[in-house]
């Protein structure tokens, strides 16, 4: 049976090649024969990232034959070997970076060369190397010389446990009028409950809060989410349940801060889940950050804490979690058990395993004094062997923690970030273009000047006076940032709420003809929008006489700055041709004029 054609005339294909909906169907749409062929040969890379990596690591092994006076290729075990060493223990490269770039990488580039695989000989020096590295590794790593109190002492490269003492300092040395605060707070309160990795939590969606329970005339909420994403699990199906006081502000309430960051970013309401309507919403990630944005988030906040720099990693959270439920079962150590197997289900450990024993160790030996287990009560100060003296963050880190380092001149930036957000989430709400929100800004500035009688020097713009008056203001009195940010916003508050329209019909043609422009079927890209003779010579005109890029657009009206711009460098392009040698003249005008533009 012959398949059925397509009713697109440019495809000669059948239907089930191109008009199935797959990824396969859309490369090959836009794909040619060149780039096809590039996957079909072998040793050859086709991706950007992977042709960058080969050029780095050629670099680097043809530079180390060159000092040896060796031939690159073929690759030679003894050179391998010692490249690889060089790397791993000289140069500090990480285990990761050899055995996923490296590594490939050199055995690609051996293949490329000489059409030959790899010896076995090669690979074996390879796999010796691996092993000694690793050995070097931890050697070094586990082991480092840091500075703590003003005093040298031989301490663990790893990352610090975080526990819950650690945690409340931190939260409560960030001030309030810290926009970032309630999903700052949120992420850590969780990651320290949970005991969850930073991938884990960086893949959490709105969708996957599953149930918020209440009881009646109850305060108290209990918030379960399914975690979907575990280390090396992208499909995983395994809940938690977190609860907390809703109507009370706590360093360590989650639910509390949970709450103020949903209605702030998403105008989402605990109180009201069962009339969440997500749809598209809720593929939305909960805290939008990526993994190395929150492990700096914690090492950012920990330092202005002041605590030593990069004293803690995200991962801190998981270790500091079993940490956390090991010195709160001080006063029963009979529970040790039990709370143990339930730290083990919450972090999908496996229960007395060795990796949950390694995250113990650390803290039995911190705070449990010896002699309590065996010498009489009337020589000790207590019977319990667990001391909460010892889970200070003082002394638990054996260090000084200073005061916190918050400036006061930060302000500015987060009373300016969340005024753009504000306006930004206006504009785009309104059909304002995105060029309105400096214009607003300023707008709201002006205004802002005239209400409070800011008087403006001659040296400075009027957004930089509003930034003297409000950090004049909350040195002073100690205003809340939010109050004045939305007492600045009440300058505009007519154009944010729509009762006063801005004039935006310089843009509805240029808009329009866009939103009519067609689809090609086969690169299912939409289609240009072609100069057309009279726009070259107005463009052409206005460029000799001076004007801008930005005046020329607004005359032309369909056409933006940038556009105009690139039309300018077409058409010089095509003046350098060989046949427009006669247009030499228009063509110096022409540059001279676009250097003008741009200056």
């Amino acid at each position: 049976m012959v398949a059925e054609k397509s009713k697109n005339p440019m495809c000669k294909q059948p239907r089930y090649v191109y008009d199935s909906p797959s990824r396969l169907s859309n490369i090959l749409r836009s794909y040619g024969k060149k780039t096809i062929n590039k996957y079909m040969k072998r040793g050859v890379p086709a991706c950007g990232d992977t042709i960058k990596t080969h050029e780095w690591v050629s670099e680097m092994y043809c530079l180390l034959c060159r000092t040896l006076k060796k031939k690159p290729w073929p690759l030679q075990p003894e050179l391998t070997y010692g490249f690889l060493k060089l790397l791993g223990i000289g140069c500090r490269y990480s285990m990761k970076s050899l055995k996923s770039s490296i590594i490939p990488s050199l055995y690609s580039l051996s293949q490329t060369n000489t059409k030959l695989p790899v010896d076995i000989e090669v690979r074996q020096a390879v796999m010796q190397a691996n092993r000694e590295i690793q050995t070097a590794h931890m050697k070094m790593f586990n082991l480092n010389i840091k500075t703590r109190g003003g005093a040298n002492m031989l301490v663990s490269k790893e990352k610090e446990p975080l526990i819950v003492g650690d945690l409340e300092r931190i939260i409560s040395s960030i001030p309030d009028w810290v926009v970032e605060k309630p999903r700052e707070a949120s992420l850590f309160i969780f990651a320290l409950s949970t005991g969850s990795r930073s991938i884990t939590c960086a893949n959490i969606k709105l969708r996957d809060i599953v149930r918020v329970y209440a009881k009646e005339n109850s305060s108290f909420l209990k918030i379960t989410f399914n975690l979907v994403c575990g280390k090396n699990i992208r499909m995983d199906d395994h809940c938690v349940t977190l609860e907390g006081d809703i109507c009370s502000k706590s360093s360590l309430n989650f639910i509390w801060w949970f709450e103020q960051y949903l209605v702030q970013e998403f105008g989402l309401s605990l109180t009201r889940f069962d009339e969440w309507n997500l749809k598209d919403l809720g593929w939305e990630r909960v805290w939008g950050l990526r993994k190395g944005a929150m492990r700096v988030r914690i090492q950012k906040r920990a330092k202005q804490a002041g605590y030593p720099e990069k004293l803690f990693g995200f991962h801190s959270f998981r270790s500091g979690f079993l940490c956390s439920a090991l010195l709160k079962i001080g006063d029963s150590p009979y529970k040790r058990e039990s709370v143990l197997e339930t730290a083990s289900i919450i972090a999908k450990w496996k229960f007395g395993g060795p990796t949950e024993e390694k995250y113990l160790n650390r803290t039995s030996k911190a705070t449990i004094i010896a002699n309590r287990t065996n010498f009489p009560s009337d020589v000790l100060e207590s019977d319990n062997p667990y001391d909460f003296d010892l889970s200070k963050p003082e002394v638990f880190h054996n260090m000084k923690i200073n005061q916190s380092e918050w400036k006061i001149d930060s302000i500015i930036v987060t009373l300016r970030f969340y005024i753009l957000q504000v306006i930004k989430f206006a504009c785009w709400k309104l059909g304002y273009p995105s060029s309105y929100v400096s214009k607003l800004h300023s707008m709201a500035a002006t205004k802002f000047m005239k209400e409070h009688d800011i008087k403006r020097k001659k040296t400075q713009t009027t957004i930089q006076a509003c930034k003297e008056y409000v950090l004049q203001l909350v040195k002073t009195s100690g205003g809340d940032l939010i109050d004045i940010a939305n007492e600045f916003l009440s300058q505009i508050d007519d154009y944010l709420d729509g009762k006063i329209i801005l004039d935006v019909k310089d843009f509805e043609p240029r808009k329009k003809l866009r939103e009519e422009r067609t689809i090609n079927p086969i690169t299912n890209c939409k289609s240009r929008i072609h100069w057309t003779r009279m726009e070259d010579d107005i463009l052409i005109k206005e460029l000799m006489d001076g004007k801008s890029f930005a005046d020329i657009g607004e005359k032309l009206k369909i056409r933006s700055a940038n556009s105009c711009r690139d039309r300018v460098r077409n058409i010089i392009k095509q003046l350098t041709n060989e046949k427009a040698k006669e247009s030499s003249g228009i063509l110096m005008n022409l540059r001279r004029n676009t250097s003008r533009s741009k200056q």
